[in-house]
C-alpha cells in the first residue's frame, strides 16, 4: 500500500511539474550534506550520519505559482564491513513560501519542494551467511524545506523515501548546503 501511494505521488509530481514551471532565474550547482537514516537497523549497521552529495537546479525569480526543479542526489557510507550507495534522480515542483514570492533586495526566501523519481541502491549488509547484498532500481520521493539565503546559496532539510529492498528501509533526513554555480 505504501509503495502504491508513493508511486502515485512521484508520478503526479513528474506529470504536473511542467504545468507550473514559470520561474525567471534558474541556477544549477552542487550540494553537499549529511544523511541521517531513519531506520534503526541501518543506523546500527552503518552509523548515524552518512555523506550526501549531488546537484540541483534552483529557481529564484519572481513567480506566482510553482517552478519545475530537478535533483540528482547520492548517499554513501561504509562502516563495520557494511556498505551502501544510493543514487536518485527526481523531478518535481518548488513553491516559494511567504508573501513576496521572489527574492527582493537579496533577502531570504523559504521554499518547499516535492519531487519524485528513480533510485539505484547498491548495498552489502550483515556478515557470513546472514549477509545480504544486491544492486536494485526503485523509486524515490522526497520533500525539501529550505531557505534561499541569497540568489545562489541555499540551506535545506530534505526527507527521502526509497523503495524497500530485502527487508531494508533506506529512508532518511538530509541536511544540505547548495550553491548555484551556473545561471541559465
Amino acid at each position: 500500500m505504501r509503495a502504491k501511494g508513493l508511486s502515485l505521488l512521484a508520478v503526479a509530481a513528474i506529470v504536473a511539474a511542467p504545468v507550473f514551471a514559470t520561474a525567471q532565474d534558474r541556477y544549477f550547482g552542487p550540494d553537499v550534506g549529511f544523511f541521517y537514516p531513519s531506520n534503526a537497523t541501518m543506523r546500527a549497521a552503518l552509523g548515524d550520519q552518512w555523506i550526501s552529495f549531488g546537484a540541483s537546479s534552483m529557481s529564484t525569480g519572481n513567480y506566482q505559482s510553482s517552478a519545475l526543479g530537478t535533483n540528482w542526489n547520492a548517499v554513501s557510507q561504509n562502516k563495520n564491513g557494511n556498505s551502501v550507495f544510493m543514487a536518485s534522480y527526481s523531478l518535481g515542483t518548488m513553491q516559494l513560501l511567504g508573501g513576496n514570492r521572489g527574492m527582493v533586495g537579496g533577502g531570504m526566501q523559504p521554499f518547499l519542494a516535492l519531487r519524485g523519481g528513480l533510485s539505484y541502491i547498491d548495498y552489502a549488509i550483515g556478515a557470513g551467511a546472514g549477509r545480504t547484498s544486491a544492486k536494485k532500481f526503485g523509486y524515490n520521493a522526497n520533500a525539501e524545506l529550505g531557505i534561499h539565503l541569497s540568489q545562489q546559496f541555499v540551506v535545506s532539510a530534505r526527507y527521502d523515501i526509497y523503495s524497500r529492498h530485502d527487508g531494508f528501509t533506506f529512508d532518511g533526513l538530509t541536511l544540505n548546503l547548495r550553491y548555484g554555480l551556473v545561471r541559465f
